[in-house]
């Protein structure tokens, strides 16, 4: 159960720390790729790096969110097995400790994880609205009248961008699911629905 738990803690661990690059650093992308998902979306080259940086974050961290599954199922098949269903076994209270620690640990990589990801994606919001501030503010030079054709191109910019946010702002995958849905809440109810389970012998002492 250790060595399951430090592996999906290391994953994780790695993962905030290539999240946090993800946002420091300018990615390069293959120029086929790019291409291709500009006009899928319709979009300019220039701003879909930043809409793929968000998409990549989000299919990774759905990856690595899974695994936070595999030790609770681990400490829900020994605090079951500790029941005296099956023999005359004892919880004991330096076991308890050694369990809540590790929940800790696991639930505390798992906010790290999502809280890392939410703030890269603010930023990115962030780069996008700048660049929708800088594009609607452009004026003509002094004593220039703006043709149409630049009129419209800003306007097509406006929408490209207003278009991207929105992507953004909507994508609910990996660490961008919502709170209810992330994988650390699915497999507290697990545990919770293991731990009455467990409970469950010592219901006589209701009645």
């Amino acid at each position: 159960m250790i060595f399951l738990i430090f592996f999906v803690v290391d994953a994780t661990r790695l993962c905030i720390c290539w999240i946090k690059a993800m946002g420091r650093k300018k990615l390069v992308w293959d120029e086929t790729m790019l291409k291709s998902f500009s006009e899928k979306l319709n979009v300019n080259p220039e701003y879909t790096r930043e809409w793929l940086k968000i998409k990549l974050i989000a299919e990774r961290t759905q990856e690595i969110g899974q695994l936070i599954y595999y030790p609770f199922i681990i400490i829900i098949l020994m605090l079951i097995s500790r029941s005296t269903y099956f023999d005359n076994w004892g919880f004991p209270q330096a076991l308890a400790i050694v369990v809540m620690i590790n929940l800790a640990i696991l639930s505390s990589v798992a906010v790290l994880l999502r809280k890392q990801a939410e703030k890269v994606r603010q930023e990115t919001i962030g780069n996008l609205e700048h660049e929708l501030v800088k594009i609607s503010g452009c004026r003509a030079p002094s004593g220039a009248n703006r043709t149409d054709q630049e009129l419209k191109e800003q306007k097509c910019h406006v929408e490209q961008i207003n278009k991207l946010l929105e992507e953004i702002r909507t994508i609910k995958v990996g660490a961008f699911r919502s709170v209810l849905d992330q994988p650390l809440l699915r497999a507290g109810l697990i545990l919770l629905g293991g731990l009455g389970l467990g409970l469950s012998e010592y219901s006589f002492l209701l009645w």
